[in-house]
């Protein structure tokens, strides 16, 4: 897996449904009306800005949502790797409008499907409230049912100040997440936000020497670094959704690492990624996962790979509920 912050599963609230291992979907769009972008983007010039989710929000991982100006909304996740941090974002295409205490987040690539919360402001303190649906899929048709209320809270401070009280931080280009496959059958998955943390799965340890259960990568210009990580101290954190306790705040070191040449090329719709690495005798050419939406059990894959890459349910990403 990944750096594992374990398996928070979307029962309660701050960001999105995220799945690997442990984590299930859930939704909150049961229940209430979809909608379409409402007329506006916007609409709260007191919501503007970036809000450091509270539930995360330790010495070696925070989470920052952000509302822009333009309408545009995204999150970013920070977890401590040794003296460095990896910086995860997402909500890329996001837009959000607010009014009448309501917040409605939108996903321009699954029209529809769009988020509402409720949410009050108190000087520098946004707290969200909503409702949690779990959500199973039968005989081609989704169903859910209600597991309960959330109240989170943030705190509005200053991204770009935030980001450079950090020292050194890392980002992963985007544009790698994607599971990539090998002719084969190998499978390489990058992704930049999971319920366990920036990080990727290797099935066949083809890069790395070992087997880890943590793992990250960043990319530099076009240089990409896989790292396989040792994971020390973790907190218990008290889980009030269900009465237990889970790890988190983890710290990490690096174990092992290597670095390889990256780039990305498209073909009659099919995206490659080729990494190499001289030295080691490394000449891979991936090709990106093709997904087939026009049945239903496809939908359910695109679902399910939706909220493996943590792309829905934003108010629930960093979610701190069920391990």
């Amino acid at each position: 897996m990944s750096i594992r912050r374990l398996m928070y599963v979307t029962v309660a609230a701050a960001f999105s449904a995220l799945v690997l291992v442990g984590c299930v979907e859930n939704d909150d769009d049961q229940g209430k009306e979809n909608r379409d972008n409402p007329g506006g983007l916007g609409g709260d010039s007191k919501l503007v800005g970036d809000w450091l989710v509270d539930d995360v929000n330790g010495n070696n991982e925070k989470a920052v949502i952000s509302f822009k100006p333009s309408g545009d909304f995204a999150g970013a996740y920070f977890q401590k790797i040794g003296n460095f941090w990896i910086e995860g974002t997402l909500g890329d295409g996001d837009k959000w409008s607010a009014k009448n205490g309501e917040i409605i987040v939108f996903h321009p690539d699954y029209p529809g499907e769009n988020d509402t919360i409720q949410y009050a402001i108190s000087g520098n303190t946004l707290t969200i409230t909503g409702t949690d649906y779990e959500c199973d899929w039968d005989g081609g048709k989704e169903t859910c049912h209600k597991t309960g209320d959330f109240v989170e809270t943030y705190t509005k401070i200053n991204l770009s100040s935030l980001r450079s009280s950090f020292g050194t931080v890392h980002t992963a280009n985007k544009t790698l997440n994607g599971d990539w496959t090998l002719q084969t059958g190998e499978v390489l998955k990058l992704y930049t936000y999971t319920c366990s943390g920036i990080g990727f799965y290797e099935y066949s340890q083809r890069y790395l020497t070992d087997y880890y259960d943590d793992k990250a990568w960043y990319t530099n210009g076009t240089r990409l670094f896989l790292l396989g990580l040792d994971k020390g101290d973790c907190k218990m954190i008290y889980n009030k959704w269900n009465d237990d306790h889970y790890e988190g705040d983890c710290s990490y070191t690096v174990a092992e690492s290597i670095e390889l040449n990256y780039s990305i090329a498209s073909s009659g719709g099919v995206r490659t990624l080729t990494l190499t690495n001289s030295a080691l005798g490394i000449n891979d050419v991936w090709s990106e996962r093709q997904y087939d939406y026009n049945n239903s059990m496809a939908k359910r894959s695109n679902a399910a790979k939706r909220s493996n890459e943590k792309y829905k349910k934003p108010f629930k990403i960093f979610s701190r509920t069920v391990r």
